[in-house]
Protein backbone atom coordinates (compact mmCIF):
# COMPACT_ATOMS: atom_id res chain seq x y z
CA UNK A 1 0.00 0.00 0.00
CA UNK A 2 1.41 3.37 -1.05
CA UNK A 3 1.10 6.07 1.56
CA UNK A 4 1.82 9.77 1.54
CA UNK A 5 4.90 9.08 3.68
CA UNK A 6 6.24 6.63 1.05
CA UNK A 7 5.58 9.19 -1.71
CA UNK A 8 7.46 11.88 0.23
CA UNK A 9 10.39 9.52 0.88
CA UNK A 10 10.47 8.55 -2.79
CA UNK A 11 10.46 12.20 -3.90
CA UNK A 12 13.23 13.05 -1.42
CA UNK A 13 15.30 10.11 -2.68
CA UNK A 14 14.86 11.26 -6.30
CA UNK A 15 15.87 14.83 -5.38
CA UNK A 16 18.99 13.62 -3.54
CA UNK A 17 19.98 11.43 -6.49
CA UNK A 18 19.42 14.29 -8.93
CA UNK A 19 21.56 16.56 -6.79
CA UNK A 20 24.29 13.94 -6.62
CA UNK A 21 24.20 13.37 -10.39
CA UNK A 22 24.39 17.08 -11.19
CA UNK A 23 27.30 17.43 -8.74
CA UNK A 24 29.21 14.70 -10.60
CA UNK A 25 28.49 16.32 -13.96
CA UNK A 26 29.73 19.73 -12.79
CA UNK A 27 32.97 18.15 -11.57
CA UNK A 28 33.46 16.53 -14.98
CA UNK A 29 32.84 19.86 -16.72
CA UNK A 30 35.34 21.57 -14.43
CA UNK A 31 38.01 18.98 -15.26
CA UNK A 32 37.41 19.44 -18.99
CA UNK A 33 37.56 23.22 -18.68
CA UNK A 34 40.90 23.04 -16.87
CA UNK A 35 42.45 20.72 -19.46
CA UNK A 36 41.15 22.83 -22.36
CA UNK A 37 43.15 25.79 -21.04
CA UNK A 38 46.30 24.02 -22.25
CA UNK A 39 47.43 25.25 -25.65
CA UNK A 40 46.90 22.79 -28.49
CA UNK A 41 50.32 21.70 -29.74
CA UNK A 42 49.38 21.21 -33.39
CA UNK A 43 47.89 24.71 -33.64
CA UNK A 44 50.90 26.19 -31.83
CA UNK A 45 53.38 24.33 -34.06
CA UNK A 46 51.72 25.53 -37.25
CA UNK A 47 51.61 29.16 -36.10
CA UNK A 48 55.19 28.92 -34.81
CA UNK A 49 56.41 28.14 -38.34
CA UNK A 50 54.16 30.66 -40.11
CA UNK A 51 54.59 33.76 -37.93
CA UNK A 52 58.13 34.95 -37.10
CA UNK A 53 56.94 37.38 -34.40
CA UNK A 54 54.95 34.62 -32.72
CA UNK A 55 57.98 32.34 -33.02
CA UNK A 56 60.27 34.85 -31.30
CA UNK A 57 57.74 35.27 -28.47
CA UNK A 58 57.84 31.51 -27.86
CA UNK A 59 61.59 31.00 -27.59
CA UNK A 60 63.14 30.94 -24.14
CA UNK A 61 66.32 33.04 -24.47
CA UNK A 62 69.04 32.35 -23.62
CA UNK A 63 68.14 29.24 -25.57
CA UNK A 64 69.85 26.03 -24.57
CA UNK A 65 71.81 24.27 -27.30
CA UNK A 66 74.32 25.55 -29.84
CA UNK A 67 74.83 26.72 -33.38
CA UNK A 68 77.81 24.81 -34.79
CA UNK A 69 79.00 25.91 -38.23
CA UNK A 70 82.28 24.38 -39.30
CA UNK A 71 84.80 25.23 -36.59
CA UNK A 72 82.67 27.99 -35.02
CA UNK A 73 80.32 27.33 -32.13
CA UNK A 74 77.89 29.98 -30.92
CA UNK A 75 75.23 30.22 -28.26
CA UNK A 76 71.76 31.14 -29.47
CA UNK A 77 70.60 34.73 -29.19
CA UNK A 78 67.86 36.80 -30.73
CA UNK A 79 70.39 38.28 -33.16
CA UNK A 80 71.66 34.96 -34.60
CA UNK A 81 68.34 33.09 -34.59
CA UNK A 82 67.21 32.00 -38.07
CA UNK A 83 63.46 31.57 -38.17
CA UNK A 84 62.18 28.01 -38.45
CA UNK A 85 59.86 27.83 -41.44
CA UNK A 86 59.68 24.16 -42.40
CA UNK A 87 57.51 21.93 -40.24
CA UNK A 88 58.83 18.46 -39.51
CA UNK A 89 56.17 16.77 -41.67
CA UNK A 90 57.27 18.87 -44.66
CA UNK A 91 60.95 17.87 -44.52
CA UNK A 92 62.18 16.02 -47.63
CA UNK A 93 62.54 12.52 -46.23
CA UNK A 94 64.39 11.32 -49.32
CA UNK A 95 67.27 13.61 -48.42
CA UNK A 96 66.99 13.78 -44.60
CA UNK A 97 66.37 11.31 -41.79
CA UNK A 98 63.69 12.48 -39.37
CA UNK A 99 62.59 11.42 -35.90
CA UNK A 100 60.06 12.83 -33.47
CA UNK A 101 59.09 12.11 -29.90
CA UNK A 102 56.04 13.48 -28.13
CA UNK A 103 54.55 13.33 -24.65
CA UNK A 104 51.88 15.53 -23.07
CA UNK A 105 54.51 18.11 -22.08
CA UNK A 106 57.41 17.70 -24.54
CA UNK A 107 57.87 17.48 -28.31
CA UNK A 108 61.30 16.72 -29.77
CA UNK A 109 62.30 16.62 -33.41
CA UNK A 110 65.54 15.60 -35.04
CA UNK A 111 66.67 15.95 -38.64
CA UNK A 112 70.00 14.69 -39.97
CA UNK A 113 71.89 13.40 -42.97
CA UNK A 114 73.82 10.25 -42.06
CA UNK A 115 77.61 10.54 -42.18
CA UNK A 116 77.48 14.18 -43.27
CA UNK A 117 78.06 16.22 -40.10
CA UNK A 118 74.62 17.83 -40.48
CA UNK A 119 71.97 17.53 -37.80
CA UNK A 120 69.38 19.68 -36.10
CA UNK A 121 67.48 19.01 -32.92
CA UNK A 122 64.66 21.02 -31.35
CA UNK A 123 62.79 20.56 -28.10
CA UNK A 124 59.46 22.20 -27.29
CA UNK A 125 58.09 22.15 -23.77
CA UNK A 126 54.73 23.02 -22.27
CA UNK A 127 55.35 25.83 -19.76
CA UNK A 128 52.47 27.50 -17.95
CA UNK A 129 50.01 25.91 -20.42
CA UNK A 130 51.85 27.38 -23.46
CA UNK A 131 54.30 25.68 -25.79
CA UNK A 132 57.82 27.12 -25.87
CA UNK A 133 61.00 26.24 -27.75
CA UNK A 134 63.55 25.47 -25.01
CA UNK A 135 66.42 23.80 -26.91
CA UNK A 136 67.95 24.01 -30.38
CA UNK A 137 71.03 22.42 -31.92
CA UNK A 138 72.04 23.25 -35.47
CA UNK A 139 75.19 21.49 -36.55
CA UNK A 140 76.91 21.59 -39.91
CA UNK A 141 80.51 20.44 -39.72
Amino acid sequence: MITKKNNVNFILLVLVLCGFMSSCKSKQITKKAVSSDVENFDEFYKQFHQDVNFQMSRIVFPLKGKLVDGMETSSWSKSNWAAMKVMINDVDKKQYKVSTSRTNNIFEQKIWIPNSGFKSEYKFELINKKWMLVYALEQNI
